[in-house]
């Protein structure tokens, strides 16, 4: 930003950011042009005010820079050529919409993707977006501004490639006033190095020794003995490849069915295609198949034409539709164990994950078995008399390189266990 930008006031009041736009353009002397309360959802508002106002420095949320392209692109209009930097900030940047969005500016247009806390005085690390960048599943939150200093640590404050992000430097706040105890959880002092920002955000530092933005720390769940960063699931989902439709967003969430007790991963689709969603749920599970393991896939996928939006641009997670569990069900069908041992392992497996019932025909590595069977329930299984002597191919159960099938056909083969199965089909009844 410099004296000579016309800027626009793009976020409201409680969005850290506007103190950049108002009072960065007071003290650089810039041009600072005002949209009417709420006039940031107005995307066509939006766009006359920048063409009117021949504006030259905006900057957005990602969200809500997909749907200003969603509108140029409806409308076969453009952005003012005399657009010379456009800032991305407050959530991950998506490839796919950058690229669209460099379609409706002048080539000579820098795009940038900025991060920072508001504890950090608004911006902390920059990234001015390269051709190269549009191929890659995510855009780097960069390198540090000067003046400051970032620092990737563990949960034992050791350097890491990937961990939580510490900021230091002169931009790092002096605490919350009023409440001591969150500014000492906030504040670390790292020895020699004085106090630090502890971000509470997941990143890691990549081969050009930038930073990438993984997901936030309060984000990272777990499920079924399994830690999911779900960013990492939302990355896959967004990522160019094997979809033919077009995601403008995503969002990962867990939610508990207050009928079975059971936690499910529950993926938030945005999309305007005019497909059946069940195809389209469809080809989003064969997608996750191809990408991730399966205790990372999402039980169901929920496609909304929009999300609900905050005052800010960003996502209302409380105000998402709540699943219905009743679909889910009606596509599981219950096989019941038969013989006595079928039986022994049912009631077994069923204390291991805490649920009441499974079907024998559950994959158990959806279940989280690659991890639970090494855990303090092993006793359970060498307590039952009938198993001892196939306990220790039990144990030696391991997540299979294969995600697509998941078969374990080679380790569980005394037990006639195929693709991670419950079934037990022995030949003769006891």
């Amino acid at each position: 930003m410099n004296n000579n930008d016309i800027v626009l006031q793009i976020t409201s009041a409680t969005f850290d950011i506007h103190i950049q736009e108002i009072l960065g353009s007071m003290v650089l002397s810039s041009t600072l042009v005002m949209l009417h309360p709420n006039g940031n959802l107005e995307m066509d508002y939006v766009s006359k005010v920048i063409n009117d106002n021949c504006v030259t420095y905006i900057i957005f949320v990602p969200i809500l820079t997909r749907i200003l392209c969603d509108y140029l692109e409806t409308k076969k209009d453009n952005i003012a050529k005399t657009v010379r930097c456009f800032c991305s900030i407050g959530e991950a940047m998506i490839p796919k919409t950058v690229a669209k969005l460099a379609s409706y500016l002048h080539p000579m247009c820098k795009i940038y993707n900025l991060y920072g806390p508001a504890e950090t005085t608004l911006v902390s690390t920059y990234h001015l977006v390269q051709l190269q960048d549009l191929c890659e599943i995510t855009i780097p939150i960069g390198r540090p501004l000067p003046n400051y200093q970032c620092l990737i640590l563990d949960n034992y404050l050791q350097p890491a490639l990937t961990g939580e992000l510490y900021i230091g430097g002169i931009g790092v706040f002096h605490g919350y006033l009023g409440h001591p105890n969150l500014t000492q959880q906030a504040l670390v002092n790292i020895s020699g190095e004085g106090k630090w920002y502890k971000t509470g955000d997941l990143v890691k530092l990549d081969s050009n020794g930038e930073i990438q933005f993984v997901g936030r720390l309060d984000f990272q769940i777990k499920l079924r003995g399994q830690r999911i960063e779900t960013g990492e699931i939302e990355q896959i989902i967004l990522k160019d490849g094997s979809l033919s439709f077009e995601i403008s967003n995503c969002t990962i969430t867990k939610v508990n069915d207050e009928k079975t007790k059971e936690d499910h991963l529950i993926a938030y689709i945005q999309s305007t295609s005019t497909e059946d969603k069940q195809v389209l749920e469809s080809h989003l599970k064969a997608h996750c198949h191809s990408w991730l393991p399966s205790y990372m896939i999402p039980s169901m996928f929920i496609i909304l034409d929009e999300f609900p939006l905050n005052s800010n641009g960003k996502v209302a997670r409380q105000q998402l539709p709540k699943p219905d569990f009743r679909r889910l069900q009606a596509k599981i069908e219950t096989i019941e164990p038969i013989t006595r041992l079928e039986t022994v392992v049912h009631s077994i497996w069923c204390k291991i994950f805490n649920l009441n019932n499974i079907s024998m025909t559950k994959n158990l590595l959806e279940l989280g078995g690659d991890s639970i069977t090494k855990s303090l329930n092993v006793s359970q299984l060498l307590n039952a008399s009938s198993l001892v002597d196939h306990v220790k191919l039990i144990l030696e159960l391991e997540e299979d390189d294969d995600q697509d099938s998941n078969t374990v056909k080679q380790r569980w083969k005394t037990l006639n266990v195929c693709e991670g199965n419950t079934v037990i089909p022995f030949t003769s009844r006891i």
